[in-house]
């Protein structure tokens, strides 16, 4: 099962990408192929199908795109296709923290909060170094699993927060053992941890079921007078119509089950482990589309805190919650919860920068610096190397 050679990293991320689609559809077999003969020829450049179905094509510049694309028509697939204008990626970022967004979900019984922490540049750069590693871990991890580090990742990681000054990167250190996964898609630069509240203890499994069992006979027995209340109603109807001749119906027929009640039994220990689910997936909806420009959110740490949870309420009416069920309320909420945090605090929109070395001689040099200027670069150093 083991790979006969090892796996190329990549030199440079992508930073432009395009969408191509086929003039004729039948040839769309053909541009899937070459596509997946260009992705293992040049392994600086990425093809992946979107979840819109389109299929992009992400390389390191506009001449190496435009390379890519003349050796996918002419070579691999040898089909006429159309090219989308250039995708250019942004980032969503906070510059400072904000203040904790408290939020609830839509039927009021779950109450939770999350705090957006920046993360150190060191801590950023080595989640970007690492990407093509920890996405591939993240491929192979198990029904259950949702972090795609391993020990000696985190330990790398915890060691780069235990360096910084601040008070927040000293924070995020001593809360890596609560470290839950990696967001979006489960390999971004983005942390959710997971702060431990009395929330979560506050009931265990035989406590939750005794007072299931009472609810819901305190249930019953109001159901129980409300129909007797009913039945002696309808007596009283039914003989006044009787003595008028008229038919008889039920007046409260199809009513059901009007208090919400559920008869399904859910166990604490089912409804936690969803609740934590719903919670990664809203954490993994927030980061893959931020609120400024539905772009994915860069160089967060999420602190989620459950404050409270009315564990019995949620099973009594988890199959005829008017709201929906109760994980997608825990979604919604939660990425709301996210995206109104980002907002409270100082967002900033992160455009993609390539970074290269640039060597021409004297009488080129001053041709250069218009092209630079045009494309907005920044010029770090310069030097001279004589002899060449």
């Amino acid at each position: 099962d083991l790979p006969p050679l090892a796996t190329m990293e990549q030199v440079a991320q992508p930073i432009v990408a395009v969408a191509v689609e086929p003039i004729d559809p039948r040839d769309l077999q053909k541009l899937e192929k070459g596509l997946a003969l260009l992705n293992a020829a040049d392994p600086s450049v990425e093809t992946l199908v979107e979840d819109t179905g389109e299929h992009v094509i992400k390389a390191s510049g506009e001449v190496h795109l435009n390379v890519c694309l003349k050796d996918l028509k002419e070579r691999y697939s040898e089909v006429d296709f159309h090219v989308s204008p250039l995708i250019i990626p942004f980032r969503e970022t906070l510059f400072e923290a904000p203040e904790p967004n408290t939020f609830k979900t839509a039927n009021g019984l779950c109450n939770m909060s999350v705090s957006l922490v920046p993360l150190p540049k060191a801590v950023q750069e080595m989640l970007m170094q690492s990407e093509v590693e920890i996405k591939r871990k993240a491929a192979s991890l198990l029904s259950g699993q949702h972090l795609a580090l391993d020990d000696t990742m985190v330990a790398k990681v915890k060691a780069k927060l235990e360096e910084e000054e601040e008070s927040d990167g000293k924070m995020l250190a001593d809360m890596m053992d609560k470290l839950v996964c990696l967001g979006p898609k489960n390999f971004g630069a983005n942390l959710l941890f997971w702060r431990d509240t009395s929330a979560e203890a506050e009931m265990d499994d035989a406590e939750f079921e005794a007072a299931l069992k009472k609810v819901r006979s305190e249930k019953e027995e109001e159901r129980e007078k409300k129909e007797e209340g009913k039945s002696e109603e309808c007596s009283d109807i039914t003989k006044e119509r009787q003595e008028s001749g008229a038919e008889v119906g039920s007046d409260h027929a199809g009513e059901g089950n009007r208090d919400g009640d559920s008869t399904i039994v859910v166990g604490l220990s089912t409804l936690k482990e969803s609740l934590r689910k719903s919670v990664i997936t809203g954490f993994q909806a927030a980061t893959a589309a931020g609120p400024l420009c539905e772009e994915p959110m860069h160089g967060l740490a999420v602190v989620f805190s459950l404050r409270s949870v009315d564990w019995v309420e949620v099973a009594r009416t988890s199959a005829s919650d008017p709201y929906g069920p109760f994980s997608g309320q825990v979604i919604a909420a939660v990425r709301e919860g996210c995206r109104q945090a980002f907002l409270q605090g100082s967002p900033r929109l992160v455009e993609a920068l390539y970074m290269c070395d640039i060597q021409t001689t004297d009488e080129y040099l001053g041709k250069v610096y218009p092209v630079l200027n045009k494309r907005r670069s920044r010029i770090f150093s310069e030097d001279i190397k004589f002899g060449t």
